[in-house]
């Protein structure tokens, strides 16, 4: 591969601290990895690979990293095959390659002893934490309401607000949220509460944090000053109105304000700007005179805002407030302190940690305290260092203060520069997980660009990745919103992305320019269903978009090529999965909500509610009223009034007793059994055993299964038995406190949303979050619900970044609630980051994409929103105002507001005359092209089929009324104008599409089979799914109640995984091969554990297995094919003579090339007695496989022929040939 110089760079420097900045598809990844490899392969100064500490930011980057080197050193061993390549495949199995949580499970585990831990410990479940810290609040407060201490009992008059959760408790967990990020957490809460600690309102003056304060607003006054310095610009051009005398007093005022220094002299110095009007000449330019009118009365709105509520308290009344919440605060840290004191406790006496704790423990292993205070490498860091020359972190823009403690204490422990870090502070979205982007900035702006220095900094700009146009639309945006005041970074000077791709030119009449869409409508479902056609549009074979596949022609863009990225999927991707699911276009959007409010999972946790207990009414009601024992509402209405009872429960149980209707009676009865059988189990049955006989004993699996979607209900069905799996390792026992469980995680909003079906091949739209697509790239991207505002914070105790904590201030006798500046500060200050942090979500969204970009957003008035954006035409400034950049509300005002002042906008610009402004922007090449999609537009184009076929029928009626009018009309004619015969009706009972399975059925005369399946009543006799029995349990880790069809599916993806390179399997190895399916998240831990070990052994010692491994060692064996294929429907189909083309898609197990041809296998797990019966059932199948390579290779010369077909039965352990 031939690498630009840069590239080289970062591959060839040596001994050195090296930070590179890497732009989005500036190949990172594979330039990380090809410095690996000339380090391990290097002849003068050999490094292994297990001295390298290379650490990502998911295990799936890990896998992938261990992966590619993998494959580099096994091409390098081909044409170079040595002792020290073989010596680096072996070491590399035990290289640490790793995320910074499995480095510090490493670092913990292997030194528990030196921080006194017991050596048992687990990492506890996220919700089991969640629970047990909410558990401690509960007692905790619980214990304090009892003392009713007048201190406590004051705060809790000033912050509770009668709520359900108690605010206390929130305040409590809050401040611990704050602190646990930290890295000496109880110090970090005693310097925010010292901040309180002040004795005069001078020394709070010249506090840091009202330095601070004071910054943010001169910054908005610099802001308020570019804008008036522009008006009077134009104010003394040639035909300007000449207004100096009225700005000049405004702008001299403002520029000494932004001198002051204290608060007191701003507040004071505001007071007097003089008020000013503007007129202007007789014969001056009256588009000018409006403009600098414009300009000057937002300055004023801006100014009165400042002094109404920037400055709106006296320095008196900011102290009062100061003094006024210092007790609060101090009690609110005293609380946070227990409770962290508590939980420290329950988590050592429970053996359980998180991941906080285990970066917190690896911290104070790694560094010890010297006598000033100050954090050096401990001896253990030392040690470790010398097992590592480098120590390289991906992804660094994401790290956070204790992780940088962690690895930086190694490489200082080993005394050199030995840190290479690789990362995108403009990719830098996780400020959620405390990643905090300026340790990557305070590195970039302080390491040389200069080789031979100590620390150098090299810049990968090149985009290999995206068209031009993408990246030209991208580098427009970003030039004049990213700079340094916002985001701390220049993107204009050294940052923007460099075309490195080579891609053909597209077709003659097809504009990859970047779309920026804005779509005038009510609400989201207009701009989704403006998506929907837009997609429907350029999918077109004929007419649509067409795409590069790499060394191939172009070819037109499929529904799998389109992402639809949203901000936030709560609430948005519902919407645009309906419109497009209407409009006919496959898609899967990966929500994160609704799972718990499925039917059938609300179905099982009321089942599970009442078996805890019976007397709570809706969930009774809910589970009678369900399939699982279908009652109707009117029985329900019986049972209630023909008993008056404080509870349903009771009612119901005196019905059965003596109720009027006998028949409802007897089922009453027969439900409070089966009712009291489940909790007489509960004392002895996991929560997943009850589940699992819940579902065998109602039948409720094989309900569900037979409902549309029932594929997918069966795995929410099989998601909640996880989550029981996961409970019953918790520390928490019994059925009451995994229905607490679940609670806590509904409550903490961490839905896990529907089980998905969809695979990463289909050929389906999707839709995700822009935080999930980092990392990915899309040939079409759409970018939507950009006008979408974020919620502002709202909670009572807020924390910035640089340690204040701020809470309301609330005075009891006076009953009064005031926000203290200190809070205001810290609101301005993280809005400040929230903006930057957007800008950086933004510059993620755009850079997914390959070739093309749509940018959409919702506007209620087209005509207001494009006069807001095309005033800014008249602003001549080379960046976005810092005021303009933190004042925007959304992605669209940011985009909007600086492609208003390119000449891109033109095409709906209404103010032709301001093109000859000389906006810096305006000649510039944006390669973006603006659109008004107007409602009735979209409203037109999503009824024009209906409207088609309105008209059609209407047409029809008045064809007939008209020939029934007619003198010479009969009703013969009528009947023959409706008894039209369709000349090929037998092709209408043929699919357009199927699967080689569906052809299977048919070819079986299984259709009516599988009807009756789909529909039969609930309650009948039907076929159990496979139980595994017990003698057959020894290699499985967990009990399992699967139906065939996943179990099947579980030994599909262990044969498809299978690793052919083994040398000997046996249990031992067998078993850690499948672990590590399950570990790299390749198959989920369920499916592996039914699946059994003797099957995989037993198949590993067959004839077929052996002429694989023969295959795949001469790189001729083929795993998991997908095909697609036309073929005429009376070839497949012996019940038609049409010779109409059916496409025929399906998935070949596994085929391999033996003697020049090939052979197809097909493995089966169906519960038969001999082979023949599995011959009977799939023949047809394997016919479609067999003519599926056929046609696909019958052009290739000497390969193109199948010589065998087998079938081989992981039941039976045997194989046999079609031949």
């Amino acid at each position: 591969m031939k690498w630009t110089d840069k590239q080289q760079k970062v591959i060839d420097t040596r001994d050195r601290n090296i930070l590179v900045s890497a732009a989005a598809g500036s190949g990172k990844t594979a330039v990380l990895v090809e410095r690996i490899i000339k380090m391990i392969t290097d002849e003068e100064n050999p490094t292994d690979v297990n001295q390298l500490l290379v650490v990502t930011f998911t295990r799936a980057a890990a896998s992938e990293m261990k992966e590619r080197l993998r494959e580099r050193l096994e091409e390098l061993q081909e044409s170079n095959n040595n002792d020290n390549i073989v010596k680096q495949l072996t070491l590399l199995n035990n290289a640490t390659i790793t995320t910074i949580d499995s480095f510090c499970a490493r670092v913990v585990k292997d030194n528990f002893d030196k921080i006194d831990l017991d050596p048992n410990f687990r990492i506890a479940d996220e919700n089991e934490i969640e629970m047990l810290q909410s558990d401690i609040v509960e007692e905790m407060l619980e214990e304090y309401y009892l003392a009713a201490d007048d201190e406590f009992m004051e705060l809790a008059e000033k912050y509770s607000t009668g709520k359900t959760s108690d605010s206390i408790g929130e305040l409590i967990l809050r401040m611990y949220k704050f602190a646990s990020g930290q890295i000496e957490p109880e110090k970090w809460i005693k310097e925010a509460i010292s901040v309180y600690d002040v004795s005069s309102k001078e020394e709070m003056e010249q506090s840091k944090w009202m330095q601070g304060y004071l910054e943010l607003q001169k910054n908005r006054l610099e802001g308020i000053l570019s804008q008036l310095n522009i008006a009077l610009t134009i104010s003394e051009s040639e035909d300007g109105p000449k207004c100096a005398k009225a700005l000049t007093p405004i702008i001299d005022k403002l520029q000494e304000i932004t001198e002051s220094r204290t608060y007191s002299a701003m507040q004071s110095e505001l007071q007097n700007i003089p008020s000013t009007r503007v007129s202007g000449k007789k014969d001056c330019n009256e588009r000018k005179k409006e403009q600098v009118k414009a300009i000057k009365n937002d300055a004023t709105k801006a100014i009165k805002d400042l002094t109404t509520k920037q400055f709106n308290l006296t320095l008196n009344q900011v102290f009062e407030s100061i003094c006024e919440t210092k007790s609060s605060v101090e009690y609110i840290g005293k609380l946070t302190l227990e409770f962290m004191k508590r939980l420290k406790e329950q988590k050592e006496e429970k053996g359980i940690m998180d991941f906080n704790d285990q970066a917190f423990f690896a911290l104070h292993i790694l560094n010890e305290y010297d006598k000033d205070g100050n954090l050096v490498p401990s001896e253990t860091a030392k040690n470790m260092a010398t097992q590592f020359k480098e120590i390289m972190i991906d992804e660094y823009q994401d790290s956070n203060i204790i992780q940088e403690a962690i690895l930086s204490a190694i490489t200082k422990g080993f005394g050199i520069n030995n840190m290479f870090m690789v990362g995108d502070v403009k990719q830098s979205i996780y400020r959620f997980r405390n990643a905090e982007p300026k340790l990557f900035l305070e590195k970039y702006n302080s390491f040389s660009d200069d080789p031979s220095a100590d620390s150098v900094k090299i810049v990968l700009d090149k985009n290999f990745r995206s068209r031009r146009e993408v990246i030209e639309s991208v580098n427009f945006l970003f030039d004049f919103v990213m700079h340094e005041e916002v985001g701390g970074i220049d993107y204009k000077n050294g940052n923007g992305l460099v075309l490195g791709a080579d891609y053909d030119e597209p077709p003659a009449g097809q504009d990859n320019s970047t779309e920026f869409v804005m779509v005038e409508g009510g609400d989201k479902s207009d701009e989704a269903a403006y998506v929907a056609r837009k997609i429907k549009e350029i999918t077109n074979p004929e007419t649509g978009l067409k795409i590069t596949e790499k060394g191939k022609d172009m070819r037109p863009v499929r529904y799998g090529d389109i992402v639809i990225l949203l901000r936030s999927m709560k609430d948005n991707s519902d919407i645009y999965r309906e419109q497009l699911e209407n409009n006919g276009i496959p898609v899967f959007a990966e929500s994160k909500t609704g799972y718990y409010k499925t039917m059938e999972v609300m179905t099982i946790t009321n089942m599970l509610s009442i078996i805890d207990n019976p007397r709570q009414d809706i969930p009774l009601a809910a589970v009678l009223t369900s399939p699982m024992f279908g009652f109707d509402s009117n029985q329900l209405a019986i049972i209630k009034t023909e008993n008056v009872c404080e509870s349903f429960y009771d009612c119901v149980e005196q019905y059965s007793l003596s109720g009027s209707d006998a028949e409802l009676r007897t089922r009453l009865t027969e439900f409070l059994n089966t009712l009291t059988k489940f909790r007489n189990m509960v004392p002895y049955t996991t929560v997943y055993d009850l589940i699992n006989t819940l579902l065998d004993e109602t039948g409720y699996a094989f309900y569900i299964r037979s409902m549309p979607g029932g594929k997918k209900r069966l795995l929410n069905i099989q998601a909640l038995k996880e989550k029981a799996v996961a409970y019953d390792e918790t520390s928490y026992k019994g059925l009451f406190n995994f229905l607490r469980y679940i609670e806590k995680i509904q409550y903490l909003a961490k839905d896990d949303g529907e089980a998905s079906t969809v695979n990463e091949n289909d050929n389906i739209v999707r839709i995700m979050s822009i935080h999930k697509s980092k990392g990915l790239q899309f040939p079409v991207v759409f970018l939507c619900n950009t006008n979408g505002t974020s919620k502002n914070e709202a909670n009572q105790l807020v924390s910035g970044a640089d340690g204040n904590i701020g809470i309301d201030c609330i005075n009891n006798k006076l009953k009064t609630k005031q926000t203290p500046l200190l809070k205001t500060y810290i609101r301005m200050s993280n809005k400040e980051e929230d903006v930057a942090e957007t800008l950086r979500i933004l510059y993620v969204a755009l850079t997914r994409a390959k070739e093309k970009l749509y940018i959409t957003g919702l506007v209620k008035n087209a005509e207001k929103q494009i006069g807001e954006f095309e005033s800014q035409i008249y602003d001549n400034s080379e960046l976005m105002l810092y005021n303009d950049v933190i004042g925007a509300k959304t992605i669209m005002e940011l985009i909007g507001k600086t492609i208003g002042r390119n000449k891109a906008f033109d095409c709906v610009r209404t103010d032709k005359d301001a093109t000859e402004c000389g906006n810096p922007l305006y000649d510039k090449d944006s390669f973006i092209k603006v659109k008004v999609e107007e409602q009735p537009d979209v409203i037109l184009g999503l009824a024009a089929e209906d409207i088609t076929d309105s008209i059609k029928k209407e047409t029809m009626l008045m064809e007939m009324k008209q020939l029934a009018n007619k003198e010479n009309a009969s009703i013969e004619k009528l009947f023959q104008r409706f008894q039209f015969q369709y000349p090929y009706i037998e092709d209408i009972t043929l699919h357009s599409k199927a699967s080689v399975t569906e052809i299977k059925k048919q070819s079986q005369g299984m259709e009516q089979e599988e009807e009756q399946d789909a529909f039969q009543a609930f309650g009948e006799e039907v076929e159990l799914p496979e139980i595994i029995p017990d003698f057959e349990k020894e290699d499985i880790d967990e009990p399992q109640y699967l139906t065939g069809a996943m179990r099947g599916t579980a030994y599909h993806r262990i044969f498809e995984l299978l690793d052919m390179e083994l040398e000997e399997y046996n249990q031992e190895t067998v078993k850690k091969m499948i672990d590590g399916f399950v570990d790299a998240g390749l198959i989920d831990r369920m499916g592996a554990a039914s699946v059994m070990r003797k099957d995989i052994i037993d198949f590993t010692k067959s004839d077929l297995f052996r002429r694989m491994k023969k295959a795949y060692a001469n790189n001729q064996l083929y795993r998991e094919q997908h095909f697609l294929m036309g073929v005429p429907a009376c070839e497949i189909n012996s019940n038609t003579t049409s010779k109409e083309t059916m496409i025929i898609q399906g998935i070949i197990d596994l085929c391999f090339v033996e003697n020049d041809k090939y052979v197809i296998v097909d493995y089966k797990t169906d519960k038969v007695d001999t082979m023949e019966e599995l011959v009977e059932r799939y023949h047809v199948q394997l016919e479609c496989y067999k003519l599926a390579i056929e046609q696909i290779l019958g052009s290739e010369p000497g390969v193109n022929k199948v010589s065998e077909m087998i079938i081989y039965s992981a039941h039976l352990g045997q194989q046999i040939t079609i031949k």
